[in-house]
């Protein structure tokens, strides 16, 4: 292995023994997360418009849920699978349907779809790494037996996976990561407590090269309205705010959603004749 050139494609089984869930349980986890902003914070009495649009992701998300529950094609597990949810969700958008009722309350499809962003980046950020109160059992014995078979120099890593998992065994064992990314800004964010540096924008030594192929939590839109490139968080802790303190102006950028409507502009014809 050392002395080829090696891709790893990682899924969420490489994330399961730091104590993350997978898609297929996140609505369980979605529900624990939702009852813990409830219980801190009570929509609309609170300054923070931040925690308004956390608990309105939340309950468009649980009301989505109920509305997938009605496809009789759907069982109760996949309703707590959010990869499933999303696909729904895409398959409506990519339908070209506008608007869907949720709580007999008409909703913009497209909003929809950030909501779930939002509230995925959200619930992720409550997990291990990024949060150490978390009482959730983490096998690290997995992961230094893991990067002691990896070289930096010759290995690339692809995933599908939104969390930081990687990254971070990646710098506890004093290697950095490259993420491919044009027209990137890193932008740092003081946790007060933890310090985690997941980003150089040149690679001007040896390190990982990662391709997250969905988005990933540390990543966000630069602009909302034209999305020319993105944000990279440096530092990520799960009491800080992305854009104006205490309002969430920069959404997250995590569903291939993003690339196929990317492919659809490039190449409109390759869509039509292959999608």
């Amino acid at each position: 292995m050392m002395n080829k050139k090696i891709v790893l494609f990682l899924g969420a089984g490489f994330s399961y023994d730091a104590g993350l869930p997978t898609m297929s349980s996140f609505g369980k986890e979605s529900i624990r997360s939702f009852e813990g902003i409830s219980k801190h914070f009570s929509k609309g009495s609170n300054p923070r418009l931040a925690a308004d649009v956390l608990i309105e992701a939340a309950e468009k998300f649980h009301q989505f849920q109920e509305v997938c529950k009605n496809s009789p094609t759907l069982t109760s597990a996949d309703i707590d699978n959010m990869e499933t949810i999303f696909c729904i969700a895409e398959a409506i958008y990519e339908s070209g349907e506008k608007h869907i009722k949720l709580n007999n309350i008409l909703y913009d499809i497209n909003e929809l779809i950030k909501s779930i962003q939002l509230w995925l980046w959200k619930v992720y950020q409550q997990f291990p790494p990024l949060n150490p109160e978390r009482k959730t059992e983490v096998r690290e014995e997995v992961y230094k037996a893991i990067f002691k078979l990896l070289s930096p120099q010759n290995t690339t890593i692809i995933t599908t996976n939104y969390d930081l998992v990687f990254e971070y065994y990646s710098l506890k064992h004093n290697i950095p990561c490259f993420y491919p990314i044009e027209h990137a800004e890193e932008i740092y964010i003081d946790t007060g407590i933890n310090k985690y540096a997941f980003l150089a924008r040149e690679k001007k030594v040896d390190g990982f090269t990662i391709c997250k192929l969905h988005g990933s939590i540390n990543y966000f839109y630069k602009d909302q309205k034209e999305k020319k490139g993105i944000y990279v968080s440096n530092e990520l802790g799960d009491k800080n705010h992305i854009g104006l303190s205490g309002i969430w102006t920069n959404m997250p950028v995590i569903f291939a959603v993003d690339a196929i409507e990317l492919i659809k502009k490039k190449f409109p014809c390759f869509y039509r004749c292959h999608w």
